[in-house]
């Protein structure tokens, strides 16, 4: 009778240990980045083909599509794909409560607050940007190729995007 209780206990703790930590995953820490930071990052990976979302709290498009992003982080190309997810809140807005939403949506890695004002990064990122979300800019440094939508963007539509050559 011990030794079923000696195992149960061990199950349990397992499986509690097993849930902390599969919810540390999507506790993902968002860190701050400027649109000039943004764009070196892309001069990093020339292989690498960068998906960049950009997206607020409180724009129901993007909270729609936001799923979309976090499956195409999953999907298996054959070149590399970077996904980034970049938040366009105003920095006042208490960080913490862009950290309870990321933790909420279930949002992982390459997560950021874009730390300027619309007027000076809208113009840095693309050209063709009116300011409004959702956003997405797909960049294929290989090919010297940066396209931007100023629309949502279904799952089937960013996989056909990437793999389009």
């Amino acid at each position: 009778m011990r030794r079923i209780a000696l195992l149960n206990m061990r199950q349990l703790v397992l499986l509690l240990f097993s849930a902390a930590t599969s919810m540390l995953g999507y506790a993902q820490q968002v860190k701050i980045i400027t649109s000039n930071q943004l764009n070196s990052r892309f001069k990093k990976g020339e292989d690498t083909t960068y998906v960049v979302n950009f997206w607020a709290t409180w724009c129901s498009p993007c909270i729609k599509e936001l799923p979309s992003f976090e499956k195409l982080k999953k999907h298996n190309f054959i070149k590399p794909v970077r996904v980034i997810l970049v938040s366009t809140d105003l920095r006042k807005k208490d960080l913490s409560y862009i950290s309870a939403f990321v933790k909420k949506y279930h949002l992982t890695d390459d997560l950021y607050l874009l730390d300027e004002e619309p007027a000076d990064y809208l113009s840095a990122i693309s050209s063709k940007w009116t300011g409004s979300l959702p956003a997405t800019l797909i960049i294929k440094p290989r090919k010297n190729n940066r396209a931007f939508y100023n629309r949502p963007l279904s799952y089937e539509e960013l996989v056909s995007i990437i793999d389009a050559d």
